[in-house]
């Protein structure tokens, strides 16, 4: 009996046989069935297993794209804050961290108002106006960090929705430190340039009778060294033939006129008078040197010049508070833009006075600024150098003094966004570098480092 029969009873004792035959039919059903079935199992397997692939590669990808999201929320420059539907804040990268000195824990949870100045929060429902629109809202609000310093920041938004529904905000904030900074530097830059074209064109109204008032002044001079010998001819001729009477009238008419004080004091004073215009003759060449305005290409320029160009536009500042002393050595020519280094100059030693002025306030001495220069062969570059009695900053401050922001204390007024300015025209412009040591009981040096090719860079102006 084969395996697929089976024995079906009818009456007891007998074997039907028509039974037997449905039951092979039926039995050959079951297999057809069972094929059926085993080949809808594979099929469904086959299948089965395309989609495991395909969701392997989903989930894949899918973490890709986290991992690239994640690298890119880390490496970001910017601030990222993810914000629930609520505005209290989700998720923060760690560029925001730094930018308010304050680690992620401290800012999770709470609102993000509590992120800007007092009555500068974010608008949500402006936000969320503006991304149904199709729009970015954007904005500039001023941040608060963790020791209650404002940072101006430049902040684009937008709302997520899952479908109609409100999922949350994402804010991206920039720094604007920096770039206000520059933008004050600009409008201080165009300022001097201002100043500068007003000072040049009252240096050369200055000139003209400076030199009338010189010529005439020289001219008296002359004139009273050759009225003296002569009146001293007059006068031994006089005592040679004259009688008393005449002497004594003589005598009397020089007494009332003083001519003895005359002869000693004249001379003297046509002397500081020519001084004084050759004090103005220097003062009018250093400001229309200073103001003279940068061509376009550097040219080869001689930097001890320009030291004392700087000294005499900045004499005001120090001639009451320090002895200034110059050890200037041979410097061979330097290409640069000769008018951005007079405005350098002139703000180190702007600061220099005003540091010296601050530490001799009161006691009525004098401090002492110092002005040295020479060729550094080893690197190619000629090196100024600006010391100053003025007392010393602490490290942490003196890392600060060309912050674009704000200086470590006070400085000159003028110099505020003066030290940001001249380390840009050294560095940016010039290929150069400029750098502040301080000494405990000594005082400050800045040190002023050009290239003597200009930095390789001939085509661009900063100032």
């Amino acid at each position: 009996m084969s395996a697929m029969e089976h024995v079906v009873v009818d009456p007891p004792g007998t074997v039907g046989a028509r039974s037997g035959e449905r039951v092979g039919e039926s039995a050959t059903r079951w297999r057809e069935r069972a094929l059926r079935a085993e080949a809808l199992v594979l099929g469904m397997e086959a299948t089965l297993e395309t989609r495991a692939d395909a969701l392997r590669h989903a989930s894949g990808e899918a973490l890709r794209l986290r991992e690239r999201l994640e690298r890119l929320q880390t490496t970001t420059p910017g601030c990222l804050v993810s914000l629930r539907p609520d505005g209290t804040v989700n998720e923060v990268n760690p560029a925001t961290e730094a930018l308010l000195g304050r680690p992620g824990a401290e800012i999770l949870g709470n609102n993000a108002s509590e992120l800007f100045v007092t009555g500068e929060a974010l608008d949500l429902a402006a936000v969320a106006e503006c991304s149904r629109k199709g729009g970015v809202y954007r904005c500039e609000r001023n941040l608060v960090a963790r020791d209650g310093s404002s940072v101006p920041a430049l902040v684009s938004a937008s709302a997520v929705f899952d479908g109609d529904t409100l999922d949350g905000y994402v804010a991206v904030m920039m720094d604007l430190r920096d770039q206000k900074a520059l933008e004050a530097g600009l409008r201080h830059a165009q300022k001097l340039e201002a100043v500068g074209q007003l000072a040049a064109g009252i240096a050369h109204e200055i000139n003209t009778p400076s030199q009338y008032v010189g010529d005439s002044v020289w001219f008296v001079q002359k004139a009273m060294a050759d009225l003296g010998s002569l009146l001293e001819t007059y006068r031994t001729a006089a005592r040679a033939s004259a009688d008393a009477d005449t002497l004594g009238v003589l005598d009397k008419a020089e007494a009332d006129a003083g001519l003895a004080f005359l002869q000693r004091e004249v001379p003297d004073a046509l002397t500081s008078a020519l001084g004084g215009i050759r004090r103005i003759d220097e003062v009018v060449s250093a400001m229309q040197a200073f103001a003279k305005p940068n061509q376009r290409t550097k040219t080869l320029a001689d930097l001890n010049k320009s030291i004392r160009t700087a000294l005499t536009i900045a004499r005001h500042s120090y001639k009451y508070v320090a002895e200034v002393d110059t050890d200037l050595a041979p410097l061979p020519d330097v290409r640069c833009h000769i008018g951005d280094i007079h405005q350098v100059l002139a703000t180190l030693i702007l600061w220099a006075a005003r540091a010296v002025e601050r530490s001799v306030a009161g006691n009525g001495s004098l401090g002492k600024i110092s002005l040295r220069s020479y060729f550094d062969e080893s690197t190619t570059e000629a090196v100024i150098e600006v010391s100053h009695t003025g007392g010393e900053l602490p490290e942490a401050l003196a890392t600060r003094v060309f912050d674009a922001i704000e200086p470590p204390w006070d400085p000159p007024t003028e110099g505020t966004h003066g030290m940001f300015i001249a380390r840009t025209i050294v560095v940016d412009g010039h290929g150069g570098s400029l750098t502040l040591r301080t000494t405990p009981g000594r005082g400050s040096v800045f040190t002023l480092r050009l290239p003597r090719d200009g930095g390789g860079r001939t085509d661009e102006v900063i100032s």
